[in-house]
């Protein structure tokens, strides 16, 4: 039995989610997963699903950017599980994980790039995940191509060290949409659901609402996520006279019965890793649009599994979602495209089996000498 350790930041997000959903998925047969939330906040909903699933589950705050103790008790949580291999997710996890199992025997260690964040540490943040990484790392998983070209440029790693494994999902954990219900109601439902904060760029969805309304659409925006720049959205919101189109959730967690009442979903953000959010609304058969950004280019197929905008562009946004309101055939052809294309291509069990399959290659020679059954086999 091969021990995992997953660490992840613990907050509200698609890394964590994606950690949560392989750590439930692995083979049990042959492995035995347990997940580490840390951060500045951690998510009591992800501990209490994995507990649920006989996951060990463990939370570790951090308190400050110089913590120590959160060094010192990150590593007696290392050493209480003993794990064979640990994935660290996020930075968080990058920088204080790849110091916490230095000298503690762990066999290998996979550090996970979610989001290209190695280009974005300033030089010498940078220069310290650069030598971690070519260091205290067996290997990098990027998630997706386009994440593994920026990895590449920023940290210098050659290909060998680097492997592409595509984030995935439960696809029959989201039920799908009927068909026959997009856009059979006034006004049309808009969805959007991420974090509130740059990256994301809400406000040029908040401005495309406003161009579909002096156009003559009726139209409903919920952003269902929470985060830094939700009292400045509002005031946008105000300002727009759009006090009646848009409307902000909060944090949900019953987002596939909130996708289940939409017409169409939109992305509208400055950079991706590979989204779980917009995977899950295509798995639930929504005409999606997205900005054509790295990471999205990799899910949406431009006309055929969606649509794709210009970053940072209103007028695009707005002309995409109008054409998918004009042609409500073209839109259900695209969602059943997208539905089909997340099934095949980013379902969950896939990628957990390739993350199984990197922990089984790095420990290659190492583990299987102290299997006994490893020499039965051979006789």
């Amino acid at each position: 039995m091969i021990k995992l350790l997953h660490v992840v930041y613990g907050g509200t997000g698609g890394a964590a989610r994606i950690v949560v959903d392989i750590a439930k998925n692995h083979d049990r047969t042959r492995f035995e997963p347990a997940v580490l939330l840390v951060g500045y906040e951690v998510d009591p909903i992800y501990a209490a699903e994995l507990k649920s699933c006989g996951v060990p589950c463990y939370s570790l705050l951090k308190r400050g950017q110089w913590d120590w103790g959160f060094l010192r008790t990150f590593r007696q949580t290392i050493l209480k599980n003993r794990p064979d291999a640990v994935f660290l997710h996020t930075p968080v996890a990058y920088f204080w994980g790849r110091t916490a199992v230095l000298g503690l025997g762990i066999k290998c260690v996979v550090s996970v790039e979610h989001l290209a964040t190695a280009t974005n540490y300033g030089l010498r943040g940078r220069l310290v995940n650069l030598l971690q990484s070519h260091l205290l790392s067996d290997k990098v998983i990027c998630v997706s191509s386009d994440v593994k070209e920026m990895v590449k440029k920023a940290l210098w790693l050659p290909d060998g060290k680097i492997n592409v494994i595509e984030n995935g999902i439960p696809v029959d954990r989201q039920p799908l949409a009927d068909p026959e219900g997009l856009f059979n109601e006034q006004p049309v439902r808009i969805k959007m659901v991420s974090r509130l904060d740059r990256q994301k760029d809400p406000a040029t969805l908040i401005k495309a609402v406003k161009l579909l309304k002096e156009q003559g659409f009726r139209t409903r925006l919920d952003f269902a996520g929470d985060g830094i720049l939700r009292k400045e959205m509002e005031l946008l919101t105000i300002e727009l006279k759009l006090s009646d189109n848009v409307s902000f959730l909060g944090t949900r967690t019953d987002i596939p019965e909130l996708l289940l009442n939409t017409d169409i979903f939109v992305l509208s953000t400055h950079a991706e890793g590979l989204s779980i959010a917009l995977l899950e609304a295509m798995a639930a058969g929504l005409p999606c649009v997205a900005t054509a950004v790295p990471g999205n280019l990799d899910v949406i197929e431009d006309q055929v599994s969606g649509l794709l905008a210009k970053e940072n562009d209103p007028e695009s946004l707005c002309a995409r979602m109008a054409f998918l309101i004009k042609n409500p055939g073209a839109a259900r052809r695209m969602a059943a495209a997208a539905r089909e294309r997340v099934s095949v291509k980013y379902n969950i069990t896939r990628t957990v089996r390739e993350y199984e399959k990197v922990c089984e290659e790095s420990l290659t020679g190492r583990l299987k000498y102290r299997d006994p059954d490893f020499y039965l086999n051979k006789t």
